[in-house]
């Protein structure tokens, strides 16, 4: 509905927002730390992304139909990011992305399908050659492998620095607008990519070593919490002892070494215990 009064790059823009939705849902509901880099980056980024696109925000009026539409854009961006909240829950239960993929979009084509039907809208499926190429490539390419890749990415770095990657969507319109719309470079859009740039640099550098210690704290009162264990720091080093469990994590500027010993009480806990370290490396060293 929004795509209809909004131009591509403004669109692109909204969505950016995302960046700061998914450090915020992470860490409400996920539990996540909220990292002050990826913040600071996401919030760079978007004074970029407005640059890039001032004009465009400068013909808005609140008597324009554009501005629903952005409320409209916001909403699909929230909802967006809801969903990846749900996908990080589902990648910590260790469930299969394609599984979970295939299911969300069969229960969205029946919501569109259901809502189609309840407005009285026809569904016509257009035979033209372009349209079906369009349609193949994006339910093939657009949708089922760029959310397996997506998903997986949130798996691996954690919801707030995979959505970064929205910040990159804008600049894709604006090389498209260039081609096809004539749109034309101005210092303050030079300005607002160096600014897109740095943010990126910013959200994905790696954390330092005072970071990764907090970290690994957390998960060292996780662990307690959950499974009992008792964890003792030593230097650069926690050990972590239970029922059947001795587990050392070792932390140095560049690596984290992970050892875990199981007995046999303790092993039907094994991909409960993978799971969390898993999680916690993933998240934080990847």
């Amino acid at each position: 509905a929004a795509t209809g009064d909004l131009s591509t790059g403004l669109v692109a823009v909204i969505f950016s927002t995302m960046v700061v939705l998914n450090a915020l849902g992470g860490a409400v509901f996920l539990g996540a730390p909220l990292r002050p880099a990826v913040l600071l980056g996401g919030f760079i980024g978007l004074l970029g992304m407005a640059g890039l696109f001032l004009p465009e925000f400068e013909t808005l009026s609140l008597g324009d139909s554009r501005l629903r539409a952005v409320g409209i854009c916001f909403m699909g961006t929230l909802c967006a990011s809801a969903g990846n909240m749900i996908a990080a829950t589902n990648l910590r239960k260790g469930l299969p992305v394609l599984t979970c993929n295939s299911w969300g979009m069969i229960y969205g084509c029946g919501t569109l399908y259901a809502a189609a039907l309840l407005l009285g809208k026809p569904i016509v499926l257009d035979t033209t050659p372009v349209y079906l190429a369009s349609l193949v490539y994006l339910a093939f390419f657009a949708t089922v492998l760029a959310f397996w890749a997506y998903i997986s990415l949130i798996g691996r770095i954690g919801a707030d620095r995979a959505a970064y990657t929205t910040l990159i969507f804008p600049v894709v319109a604006l090389v498209i607008s260039m081609l096809l719309e004539d749109y034309r470079w101005t210092g303050l859009g030079v300005l607002g990519l160096g600014l897109v740039l740095a943010g990126n640099w910013l959200a994905m550098r790696g954390v330092d070593k005072g970071e990764l210690r907090d970290a690994a704290q957390g998960l060292a009162r996780e662990l307690e919490q959950a499974h009992g264990l008792r964890a003792r720091w030593d230097g650069d080093c926690v050990r972590m002892k239970g029922a059947g469990v001795d587990g050392k994590l070792t932390l140095s500027d560049h690596d984290v070494l992970v050892s875990v010993e199981l007995g046999l009480m303790a092993s039907p806990f094994k991909g409960v215990l993978r799971n969390e370290v898993q999680r916690f490396l993933d998240q934080y060293v990847s």
